[in-house]
């Protein structure tokens, strides 16, 4: 529950008051030091997001991210990479219809 509620620091400081071996505990530590700033669990769950987690987030590397822009003989500059990103993450939460009415907005704004 401390994690959920973002106290990343308390939960370091339980374990290392708890007993078992030093070693694992000191890995969990390490963990959860390393990824402190990454553990913002409260702040998600307030923003709507219902899946958190490290695990989450590096599977929708693996399956948006690189599936997209690592594929061979692809040189990408950041700004192409950026925009391909975008289009990717669009079409995999299908919401085509945002996109068509911001593209029907921005053309009556130029006429």
């Amino acid at each position: 529950m401390l994690l959920l509620e973002s106290q990343t620091q308390l939960v370091i400081e339980n374990i290392q008051s708890t007993e078992g071996k030093e070693k694992d505990k000191k890995e969990l530590i390490n963990y959860y030091q390393n990824n402190i700033d990454k553990i913002y669990y409260k702040r998600y769950r307030q923003i709507g997001c219902d899946i958190i987690g490290l695990g989450a987030i590096e599977s929708a590397h693996r399956t948006v991210i690189q599936k997209r822009i690592k594929l061979s003989e692809q040189h990408w500059n950041k700004n192409g990479s950026q925009n391909m990103l975008q289009l990717r993450i669009i079409s995999m939460n299908k919401p085509w219809h945002k996109v068509i009415d911001r593209l029907k907005d921005h053309t009556k704004m130029a006429a």
